[in-house]
């Protein structure tokens, strides 16, 4: 009896050390936080197209320039939260030969979402899981017009200049230049590990004129593209 017990003993003994390791061995679901880093250092430079209509002028220009994002210092925001303090600076060929900081930004990662505070505007830029499909409010903690972000790719292989990315979810923002009088689109992809690597933004103002044609009072059409990265 003592060593059919001692059997039983090791046998359970055994049992459990196995669902242990069994236990540990299990991954973690990918939540997707890669996607948004938060490591002070972290930089991403980017190359700029932008063509702009002035509504109030109808002056046309086209520039292109580059952006360096660098995530400079964590702090404390007015609710507790750890926040990230996101420097822009700026370059180009005409006004701006060295890189020269021309607008601060802000950023959270919670649980379950990723808010980039821009132009006094707060953004609730992607939520977790990171699933494609999946749909929220962009402008929920803003007063703009409520616009249906929707995740149309996720942890895709992508090449933007040159630079190839393991897992690319794409975020479409707005997708309504059917819209006579305001046409607009916007759509962001963000790479694991690195961050936003394309921003695209087209916004239209138009109306007809005296012969009943469609004109373009105003517009913007902005394109930001990954160069380089880096901590």
């Amino acid at each position: 009896m003592k060593i059919v017990s001692n059997i039983l003993l090791v046998a359970f003994f055994c049992l459990a050390i196995f669902s242990c390791k069994k236990e540990n061995n299990t991954e973690a679901p990918n939540l997707g936080y890669t996607y948004f880093p938060v490591d002070v250092g972290h930089y991403i430079i980017y190359d700029v197209d932008s063509a702009q209509k002035s509504d109030w002028d109808h002056l046309e220009t086209h520039s292109q320039y580059q952006i360096k994002e660098v995530i400079e210092s964590v702090f404390t925001d007015n609710q507790g939260r750890p926040t990230l303090r996101i420097e822009r600076y700026r370059k180009d060929s005409l006004f701006y030969p060295d890189w020269t900081i021309y607008n601060v930004w802000s950023a959270n990662l919670t649980a379950t979402t990723a808010e980039r505070f821009e132009n006094n505007i707060r953004y609730i830029k992607l939520i977790f899981p990171i699933q494609n499909g999946k749909t929220w409010n962009g402008n929920s903690m803003n007063t703009d017009e409520g616009e249906d972000y929707q995740y149309t790719g996720s942890h895709e292989h992508m090449t933007i200049n040159n630079l190839t990315f393991d897992s690319v979810s794409t975020v479409l923002q707005v997708d309504d230049l059917s819209n006579f009088v305001t046409p607009k689109y916007k759509e962001e992809k963000y790479a694991a590990g690195v961050g936003l690597i394309y921003r695209k933004k087209m916004e239209f103002h138009t109306q007809l004129d005296s012969v009943g044609k469609p004109d373009t009072l105003s517009y913007i059409i902005y394109t930001e593209r990954i160069v380089d990265f880096g901590n």
